[in-house]
């Protein structure tokens, strides 16, 4: 009996982002008798890196600083020598890596190690860090072949990174089909947690306060939501960087009264229980797991056209597709599904079918198995 195939997962952090998601999904349902695996977080083990834990997969942290940036790369040099030691440990066939750090760290520590394959993961465009892009021209050598979260991510790197084709794959993001409940309890006790009153509708923006998911354009179009409904409320879920800023404007706008901000919680059961409108004005995006685990979860998504959403979102189909991200197309298309019940059940109805279909965890998972013993067959190794 062969014995199973060693493969260090690493990433740059076990906090509840996308990607962290994402991976805990994937090392839940991968085949534990074909796939030994571990997990390296290069900043703290975080709750999700204790979830892990539950499900008998060790996770290891380098417990390096939380900010990010051009100027604290200079900080995770050490990384590479702490990495170099649980490589030469942990002996893996396959170092499988995830964000722009790990993926960093992952390329040189494996070479260095002589890990048979090295595969780095891009899962957005994020076309403003421009030195990404420009660290990522000049270091992706030594990886072997490169994961994409959708056709447009890998699109992209093979243009603006300039990797060979053949070595890039896209295989996109997959939920638990049947994860969420419904659950009154639950549904009546965040409403109390929230101060939202049983005749206010809610639309919510769920993910990380950064600029480029567009919670500002959103906020700004509220206004006119609210002229047509007044009792409606818009529910940020969310940390980052940007709260502050957001915070201000709901004040200027004069909104407080109906915008709520709520830090990131693990469950999002409680916030799909009480929203009717999952709002995404991504300026730009890989492909977003809360768009597929909002439509598992059958609530209604509005969404821009960045990166890979147009691979899951048909417009008026499954979901509506914003034409252009501004505040004038966002209210119109907000206002519009709010007072189309017929449709917007339609919608809900056509993206759990789309979840079934493309998106269903295990089969993605099955996916990755496929890939991986491909890979290492291409590289003369299986």
């Amino acid at each position: 009996m062969n014995s199973p195939i060693k493969i260090l997962y690493l990433i740059t952090s076990t906090g509840y982002g996308g990607a962290e998601r994402s991976l805990l999904n994937l090392v839940s349902h991968i085949n534990k008798k074909e796939f030994s695996m571990s997990v390296c977080s290069l900043k703290i083990k975080g709750e999700l890196g204790k979830e892990i834990e539950q499900r008998g997969i060790p996770v290891i942290s380098l417990n390096l600083p939380k900010k990010t940036g051009i100027k604290t790369l200079f900080s995770y040099f050490p990384a590479i020598f702490k990495l170099i030691r649980i490589i030469r440990n942990t002996k893996p066939t396959i170092i499988h890596s995830l964000l722009f750090q790990a993926n960093l760290a992952g390329r040189i520590s494996g070479k260095i190690c002589r890990v048979p394959l090295i595969i780095n993961s891009f899962r957005t465009m994020e076309k403003e860090k421009k030195y990404q892009l420009f660290i990522d021209k000049i270091t992706w050598y030594p990886a072997d072949y490169f994961h994409a979260v959708s056709n447009m991510v890998r699109n992209f790197i093979i243009k603006k990174i300039r990797i060979p084709s053949y070595k890039v794959f896209a295989i996109p993001n997959g939920v638990i089909r049947d994860w969420y409940r419904e659950n009154k309890e639950c549904r009546e006790n965040i409403r109390n947690e929230l101060r939202i009153a049983h005749h206010d509708r809610v639309i919510s923006i769920i993910g990380r306060l950064r600029k480029e998911k567009g919670h500002a354009v959103l906020i700004k179009a509220l206004p006119e939501v609210l002229n047509k409904f007044p009792l409606l409320k818009l529910l940020i879920v969310g940390e980052g960087e940007e709260k502050a800023h957001l915070q201000m404007l709901v004040k200027k706008l004069k909104l407080e009264s109906r915008v709520i901000f709520k830090n990131f919680i693990k469950d999002l059961s409680p916030i799909f229980s009480i929203t009717e409108i999952l709002i995404v004005p991504s300026l730009h995006e890989g492909m977003p797991n809360i768009i597929l685990e909002a439509m598992a979860a059958k609530v209604a998504v509005i969404a821009s056209k960045a990166g890979g959403i147009p691979e899951v979102i048909e417009d008026r189909k499954n979901g509506i597709l914003l034409p252009e991200t501004n505040p004038e197309t966002i209210s119109i298309a907000i206002i519009n599904l709010l007072e189309n019940h017929t449709l917007k059940e339609r919608l809900k109805k056509d993206a759990l079918i789309r979840i079934e279909q493309d998106f269903n965890i295990v089969e993605i998972v099955k996916k990755f198995e496929k890939k991986y013993i491909e890979l290492l067959k291409n590289e003369g190794l299986k």
